[in-house]
Order: C-alpha cells, then sequence, then structure tokens
C-alpha cells in the first residue's frame, strides 16, 4: 500500500506529508495510543532494496535513539511497512531549519549565532563522547526550534553517521559521504577514517555561513 493520508504503521497514523527527497520522504503522524504528534521517516522502495542504504537507515534508527540529548532529535520507533519500506518514528519538531533562517534574514546577529552554536556543539561533544560522528553538519540539519521564548537546537539526520562499533562495513570504499561544502579536506580523501574534528570543521562552516550569509568556500 502506497503512503498516504490514514495509513497506519503500528500505533502511528499517518496524517500528511512534511517533505520529501531523494532516498526517502517524513510525513506527520499521530500515536493514536498517547493522542501525541510525530514525525516518520520512510526510506522509499529503491532504497529499500539498497543493502546499504537499509543498513544505514536501520543504523541511524539505533544509533540516535541511544543519544539522550536535548540537542539531538528524539527517536521513538523502527519498523517497516507492509511494502517493505523501513519507517523511523521520532518527535514532531515545530520551528524550521537554520538553512531557512540564513536565506531569508542574511547574516545572523552575533549573539543569535554564538546561541547556535553553543547548543550544536554540546550536542556533537555528546554524541563524540559516545564514539557518534554525524558527517554531515550543515544548516539543513540543523533545525530551531522556540522553548520559552528562546531558540533551542534541534541536531537531525544521521544518516551519514560514523558509529564507533559498528560503521565501517557501511561506508564503500572511494564513496563520498557529506554535503561538499560543509566537508572537511580529510572526509574528501577518506570519509571512513575521520574522526570528531571533521565535525568540527563542518560546525566551523555553519558559524562562518551565519556570520557572513555566505559560504566561505565555493568551487567544483
Amino acid at each position: 500500500m502506497p503512503l498516504a493520508a490514514g495509513v497506519r504503521l503500528g500505533n502511528v497514523v499517518l496524517r500528511e506529508p512534511l517533505g520529501k527527497g531523494g532516498m526517502g520522504e517524513v510525513w506527520l503522524g499521530e500515536n493514536t495510543a498517547l493522542g501525541s504528534e510525530v514525525a516518520v521517516k520512510v526510506l522509499h522502495q529503491a532504497g529499500a532494496l539498497d543493502d546499504g542504504a537499509r543498513a544505514r537507515f536501520e543504523q541511524e534508527a539505533r544509533g540516535v535513539a541511544q543519544l539522550n540529548s536535548p540537542h539531538v532529535v528524539s527517536v521513538f520507533d523502527y519498523g517497516v511497512t507492509d511494502d517493505g519500506e523501513p519507517y523511523i518514528v521520532m518527535e514532531r519538531l515545530v520551528g524550521r531549519d537554520l538553512k531557512s533562517y540564513i536565506q531569508e534574514q542574511g547574516p545572523l546577529p552575533c549573539e543569535l549565532t554564538l546561541v547556535i552554536m553553543r547548543q550544536l556543539c554540546r550536542a556533537l561533544r555528546y554524541a563524540h563522547e559516545r564514539g557518534v560522528l554525524h558527517r554531515d553538519i550543515k544548516p539543513a540539519n540543523i533545525f530551531i526550534v522556540e522553548v520559552d521564548g528562546e531558540p533551542f537546537v534541534k541536531v537531525l539526520d544521521f544518516g551519514l553517521a560514523k558509529y564507533r562499533a559498528a560503521d565501517l562495513d557501511l561506508t564503500a570504499s572511494g564513496q563520498l559521504m557529506g554535503t561538499p561544502y560543509y566537508m572537511s579536506p580529510e572526509q574528501f580523501m577518506s570519509p571512513r577514517d575521520v574522526d570528531h574534528r571533521t565535525d568540527l570543521w563542518s560546525a566551523s562552516v555553519v558559524a562562518y555561513a551565519c556570520l557572513v550569509g555566505k559560504l566561505p568556500f565555493l568551487g567544483d
């Protein structure tokens, strides 16, 4: 059965699509047992048939579920649709990503940039201490919600993350992993061998983009 409003996945009923990408889509859902809103990320059929993509998707669900940080999006459940498409149930966030902030406002005030970067670095430190490298830090994966009138950062999309215990076999040799404008030089050269410093490089590019309103490096 194709995804549509009203489709049930366990305790969750899909309500409306929130976004769509090359490998999957995200739906607004309702946990009917609790009456709460959730987000449901579904891997498309083509990705579900790719053993590597499917393994990374499941690893993302298991890995993020272990990251009990207020600055990392929470994962509640993992499953597979009747059509064999894996899905992740996660917290529903209301706000917008940092990419939208920068596109709409241009350079951000230093004070706001400092708040965002402090919270981003807390999330990265927490993940790094537990052996998780994000490898795709960029404004589109930094979501800003409002808590008590203040901006609050949530880091999204650990689909390219490297996990201390399990990742090496999930990254094919020579495969480019990440978003080029935000990637460290060593991530271009050998994505399987990077350490926590690659995320710090990406975070630095994010800080530059916040303050200047454009990227520090452009090119092929």
